[in-house]
């Protein structure tokens, strides 16, 4: 008796809520106040004690400052390969904000300054086609949340499994708010600024030492 032939389904990557728990320890009064070194007062000045003591416990990674929300101080970011986590800075308090994940198989990952919005390029592990998969949050009194997660494909099969999620759409409204191109492959807009992993291009990760931190934390 002959096998029926069947077709495995498209397996479209899950991502995790907001977590609200940071991955490493979090201390935003790292200076004793009865030593004599300056306590912090300015968001670089936050940053730094904070940089120092992840240096200290994980000195692998790698970070950058992004202006993901509204205003004008850049989010610390660590870049991990497979997700970067966000902490913000808001009245002389640092705060875990999010975790997002970077590509599927590429490690890359985009931003839009100022507009909460991650994105990434994805694809279904049976081969059957790439997804691109923006994540909107909300900057709250209670900190980030989830406001928005669209999926956009090219794929029949794939554009099927994010309608089944509840995450793909073509309004073209939406689209234009997400500074989506409406090509083949539902490209990222000019605003989009993005990383690529292959050869180290775009935003830029800096290694855990003093002299980028002073890069990047320079007040003038």
């Amino acid at each position: 008796m002959q096998e029926q032939e069947t077709t495995a389904p498209v397996a479209v990557r899950t991502f995790p809520v907001v977590e609200t728990n940071p991955p490493l320890s979090l201390e935003t009064e790292a200076v004793p106040a009865e030593t004599e070194t300056p306590q912090p007062s300015t968001w670089q000045d936050f940053y730094r004690v904070y940089l120092e003591k992840v240096r200290d416990e994980q000195p692998e990674l790698k970070f950058t400052l992004l202006c993901i929300d509204e205003d004008d101080i850049p989010e610390l970011c660590f870049y991990q390969d497979t997700c970067v986590d966000v902490y913000s800075y808001k009245d002389d308090t640092i705060s875990y904000a999010f975790r997002f994940q970077t590509g599927y198989y590429s490690y890359d990952f985009s931003y839009r300054p100022h507009q909460c919005m991650i994105a990434s390029q994805q694809g279904s592990v049976m081969g059957d086609g790439t997804y691109t998969f923006i994540e909107v949050f909300e900057r709250t009194d209670e900190g980030f949340i989830h406001s928005g997660k669209y999926g956009f494909s090219d794929t029949p099969h794939t554009i099927e499994s994010l309608k089944e999620q509840g995450y793909y759409t073509d309004d073209e409204e939406i689209l234009e708010s997400l500074d989506i191109v409406q090509d083949e492959e539902f490209s990222l807009g000019e605003s989009w600024i993005s990383y690529h992993d292959y050869d180290q291009s775009g935003v830029t990760l800096y290694e855990m030492t003093d002299e980028n931190f002073d890069l990047l934390l320079n007040e003038e």
